[in-house]
């Protein structure tokens, strides 16, 4: 078995992108269908908050640093 990961998109502190629900959601499918974990992986600095919304997620991976902080996907 291996882990499914499901990385995780927010453009404030406290609040995650819809599209990372729709990962969570596929990637609890898929968990679920292959019987491996589905581990949720947020980026940034001082995600505390984030993680209270992943609860599909078996486990969660944070990578925290400052230079993270200002992290915007779509550049």
């Amino acid at each position: 078995m291996s882990d499914i990961y499901a990385i995780t998109e927010h453009q404030s502190p406290d609040e995650l992108d819809d599209i990372s629900y729709e990962m969570l959601d596929a990637g609890r499918q898929l968990a679920d269908a292959t019987g491996d974990d589905l581990v949720a992986v947020v980026l940034g600095d001082d995600t505390d908050r984030l993680t209270d919304d992943l609860g599909a997620a078996d486990r969660i991976l944070r990578v925290e640093h400052e230079r993270l902080a200002e992290f915007n996907p779509m550049t």
